[in-house]
């Protein structure tokens, strides 16, 4: 079998670069072939961590046929090109999120993959692998709540690091570079994971975004919004950088009963309301990391649970809450 290794270009968005690195760098089947960046310190930092090669600009990693799939992992603002450039050298491609400023670069990159016949994914998609996740799809399919009516997710941490480890500013804190701030920055999973779990997509959307405590800041440091899917289900989504640590509170509520999947009523697995009884469900946990889940469905030719389509629909999703806010109203998607 041809070997089907691995490239992160660029390091701007450290959480999944790392992350991946730590996955990839010791795998037998998909092995880490190195990593570029255009900053001399992070490659120092990514060699000393494991990484076998850093180089300052991607084309070696481009022209190696070793590489079969990058993570494009720049900001959102340069990642078209980059990811443009992945897939013109015949890589497979999962991007940071959002992966375009827009709705319409995003579409054209994701056609631009279709027309190369190659797989483009942002990693927001990337958690429709998890244990967690089809484990929550299979009590709604199998009706442990009845019908579902609500989903409520709030996500409160503090400003994202330029680094591990280091405090400063981010690149998600400069609106050139990315165009949203803390809500989109964690709003764009749940997103994701309402059109995944109910399979409807947003019809409409009221959001409030401000800035509450960092008022010096090119982007909000607070934002909350209300979808209302094609099915007629209640998400609430609310994000913040406001807090000193990350604190999540996650909800699904049916007409027979709610599920607690994160917050002060659940513990490691999911807690069941219903009948008047409180479960605590089992907690399970991923075979393999779902960075190497990816890869497998990729090199095996099976067709990952999100797409690049997934990624523009949520996009378009999130940006249409800032257009809410801008405009004072409910703005159908």
């Amino acid at each position: 079998m041809n070997p089907f290794g691995v490239a992160i270009l660029g390091l701007d968005h450290w959480y999944i670069g790392l992350a991946a690195l730590d996955v990839f760098r010791n795998h037998a089947e998909f092995p880490l072939i190195g990593v570029s960046d255009p900053q001399e310190w992070r490659r120092d930092d990514v060699i000393r961590r494991g990484a076998p090669f850093a180089c300052e600009d991607p084309q070696p990693l481009l022209d190696d046929d070793r590489v079969a799939l990058v993570f494009t992992m720049m900001n959102t603002a340069e990642n078209v090109a980059l990811s443009r450039r992945a897939l013109d050298a015949g890589k497979r491609v999962i991007s940071v999120k959002p992966p375009a400023m827009t709705v319409e670069a995003a579409a054209a990159l994701v056609a631009h993959a279709e027309r190369k016949g190659l797989f483009f994914g942002s990693f927001e998609g990337l958690n429709r692998y998890s244990a967690r996740r089809r484990q929550v799809k299979a009590l709604l399919r199998d009706g442990a709540i009845g019908v579902p009516t609500t989903y409520c997710r709030l996500t409160h941490g503090s400003l994202p690091m330029p680094w591990a480890g280091q405090q400063g500013d981010s690149w998600w804190l400069e609106p050139a570079k990315v165009p949203g701030g803390a809500w989109l920055d964690h709003a764009i999973y749940a997103v994701d994971e309402v059109r995944d779990l109910f399979g409807a997509e947003m019809a409409s959307v009221q959001a409030t975004m401000a800035n509450r405590r960092y008022p010096e800041l090119g982007v909000e440091d607070y934002g909350t919004a209300t979808f209302l899917t094609q099915d007629d289900v209640t998400a609430t989504v609310e994000d913040a950088w406001l807090a000193t640590q990350h604190a999540v509170t996650h909800v699904i509520i049916g007409r027979e009963g709610a599920l607690h999947l994160a917050g002060p009523a659940a513990a490691e697995g999911p807690v069941l309301f219903r009948n008047g009884e409180r479960e605590l469900l089992p907690a399970v946990t991923d075979d393999e990391p779902i960075y190497a889940a990816v890869c497998r469905s990729l090199r095996d030719g099976e067709a990952p649970p999100f797409t690049g389509a997934d990624a523009v629909t949520n996009l378009a999703a999130c940006l249409g809450a800032y257009t809410s806010h801008r405009e004072g109203r409910r703005v159908n998607l």
